[in-house]
Formats: structure tokens, sequence, C-alpha cells
């Protein structure tokens, strides 16, 4: 279940749940969009002001490695030994007390799972987050991004909303997507708020295939 950052080369094992280390390969994996995603994703996380997180999934390491240049307390969860993380568990055992973290967080990770084992995930990044908790999750329908610059105004992003279908084939290693059929956006919301309060959801302008998550847990 370790992170998938968008539409690439297919998981060479079909079907599998787990993304191979080699995967995260720096050529042909770190396009602009996902430059830009991490951005968003160190962003968020720098604006919640945690002293203490946990991530599951290692991914290539890059969020770990920002997030300790933050002067955070950074630990990793993720089941594949190999990438080298903290903790080897799955996010829906992790064997850490309630409310541990003051942040908690999954990016491109709960898709890899069926849905329902998803939304276990998701309680227990609750469970263990005092906090705050981050999730991104692959959005399939197309989107159509906006980015305005105007002299002393500023730059403006936005992405708006489109009626076609799905972005073709889901990559082998997924599980759903939103946007798929029987995921629409709404039942996320609903499925994944009734565990903790929703602050803001939004699609990266520069990567729309990533949907963003900020929850507060109460």
């Amino acid at each position: 279940m370790t992170r998938d950052d968008g539409p690439g080369p297919s998981d060479p094992i079909p079907g599998a749940s787990q993304v191979p280390a080699s995967r995260y390969a720096f050529d042909g994996y770190m396009t602009k969009g996902r430059w830009c995603s991490f951005w968003h994703q160190a962003s968020l996380v720098s604006a919640c002001g945690p002293r203490e997180m946990l991530e599951v999934g290692v991914g290539n390491g890059l969020m770990g490695f920002l997030c300790r240049g933050m002067g955070i307390h950074y630990r990793s969860v993720d089941p594949a030994e190999d990438l080298g993380p903290d903790i080897v568990a799955s996010v829906q055992r992790i064997p850490l007390p309630d409310r541990v973290v003051d942040l908690a967080c999954a990016f491109q990770v709960l898709e890899h799972l069926p849905y329902e084992e998803a939304r276990l995930g998701f309680r227990e990044l609750c469970r263990v987050s005092r906090r705050d908790v981050l999730l991104s999750l692959p959005h399939a329908r197309w989107g159509l991004s906006m980015i305005l610059s105007m002299p002393i105004l500023g730059t403006f992003r936005a992405v708006a909303p489109s009626p076609l279908p799905p972005l073709g084939k889901m990559i082998p290693s997924h599980r759903w997507e939103i946007g798929r059929p029987g995921f629409p956006l709404r039942r996320i919301v609903a499925d994944f708020g009734s565990e903790a309060r929703l602050l803001k959801t939004f699609r990266v302008p520069e990567n729309p295939y990533h949907q963003f998550f900020h929850f507060e847990r109460s």
C-alpha cells in the first residue's frame, strides 16, 4: 500500500496492492505534477504545525526528508520492509497507542486497499492522531486547471470539474479511485467524514489527478 502518485508505468505484478520499490526510481516517476503534489503535502503539514507526525506509505522518502528538515519528529509506517520505514506494519493495524502524534497522513495510499479496508485504515489514522489527518487520493475524472498570474494581485489557481468520463483504466495496483463508478467524491466525503471533521478538500491545479483532504479529529 505504499504511495503511488499518479498514472505511470503499470505495476509489474498485476492486481497487486503493494507497489514495488523500483516504481519510485526518479526517471519516469518524479514528474512536474508529482513535484507540485509534494509541495502541497509539505505545505499542508507545515500549516498544521505538528511537533511529531506519522506518515503511512514511505514512497521515495521525499516527505520524510522535507518534514525532518522542518524540525518535525517524523515517523513512517509501511508493510514493505525494503523501503526502510520506521515501523513495518499495515495502515489497518498501526502498532501505536491512541493520540500519539499531532498529525497522521497517507498520501496516495488508501486506494491500494479494498474500499472497506481503506476506511479501516483511515480510522486507524484518526485513532493515532491527536488533531490532524491528511490524505490524498486519486481523482479519475478530468479536471480543467486554471492558473492566472497578474502583477501585484498575484497568482490564482483552481480546478474546474469536467463532465468527461474518468481517465482510462485504473493502474493495476489500485482498487478504487474517486470518480469511478460507485465512488463519487460525495461518498468519500460522507464515509470518511463520519470519523473526523473535514476542514477542506481540493484538487491540485498542477496535477488534478490528486485530491487532498484535511480532516480534524474531535
